[in-house]
């Protein structure tokens, strides 16, 4: 796994409140989105962020890198 710090300066509201189910499961449900990845972040104080992400096959990558290519699609 890898250990990346993200350092965060950002405000966040309050949304919603959720319960943990019996098996330590939580649903985020519409909060979600249409996202199917999520990168999730703790704290040294437990908080956690949950960052939805696209992932990019490594074969794709040229095309966000280039500039003029991106932007004839």
């Amino acid at each position: 796994m890898h250990h990346n710090i993200l350092k965060v300066n950002d405000e966040f509201k309050e949304i919603t409140t959720k319960t943990v189910d019996d098996r330590k499961r939580l649903t985020l449900g519409e909060l979600i989105n249409d996202s199917k990845r999520v990168r999730l972040y703790k704290n040294k104080r437990g908080e956690i962020l949950i960052i939805p992400v696209v992932e990019i096959p490594a074969s794709e990558i040229w095309l966000f890198q280039n500039k003029e290519a991106l932007e004839s699609v």
